[in-house]
């Protein structure tokens, strides 16, 4: 089993990596009675096997102290998340109390790299580039011509990656409403798979 950055991103990949991954994540917010928040989803964390079938990984590791149903902080010690990930969200950044939103911008910069080809703002350090996105509000720039992505992509990948937590999309609704349309060309070649399969080889919570 493989990362899904070591795969090759095409127009089918773009199809099959939003809705897999989208559909999984889905899947670990929807748990009851509480939703499961990954936080530190990135590429490494997106697993890719033999038959082709992604894997949402890493998750169940990271201690959570719950203010309310919906609401969460990191709890101490913060041994088990990577406080240096490019794709951590400002909020579990500054240590804030944050919401499943948290993974929708996670997701949001993993698209972005999923297309642009590179991490988001590749050039510098992982401590410059948290800063000046988590901090600055700074978001890396699109330089792939707008032709090559999918229709209304790039606005899902803008609205993942919102400095407000609130205007992020949620994974049951418009990512995967609007990742369906995306490709819509391909989607007779191919068969998605439930979220239970999805999730199903890593689910340790």
């Amino acid at each position: 089993m493989k990362s899904f950055r070591t795969s090759l991103y095409n127009a089918f990949n773009d199809y099959r990596f939003m809705q897999h991954s989208s559909g999984g994540m889905n899947y670990l917010h929807e748990c009851k009675p509480e939703p499961v928040l990954h936080c530190d989803l990135k590429p490494k964390n997106i697993l890719l096997d033999n038959g082709g079938q992604l894997k949402i990984a890493g998750f169940g590791n990271v201690r959570l102290s719950h203010i309310s149903p919906d609401k969460a902080k990191l709890a101490e010690p913060v041994s088990n998340i990577d406080l240096l990930s490019v794709y951590l969200a400002p909020e579990i950044y500054k240590d804030e109390v944050f919401d499943r939103s948290v993974d929708a911008y996670s997701f949001g910069l993993i698209l972005y790299e999923m297309i642009e080809g590179v991490q988001p703002f590749h050039h510098h350090s992982a401590d410059e580039a948290l800063r000046m996105m988590c901090l600055e509000g700074n978001r890396p720039p699109f330089k792939v011509k707008a032709k090559h992505y999918p229709p209304d992509l790039k606005e899902l990948i803008e609205e993942c990656w919102d400095r407000e937590p609130v205007v992020r999309p949620t994974f049951s609704q418009e990512i995967n409403n609007r990742g369906g349309s995306t490709t819509e060309h391909k989607r007779r070649k191919t068969e998605v798979p439930s979220s239970d399969t999805i999730c199903e080889a890593h689910i340790d919570v």
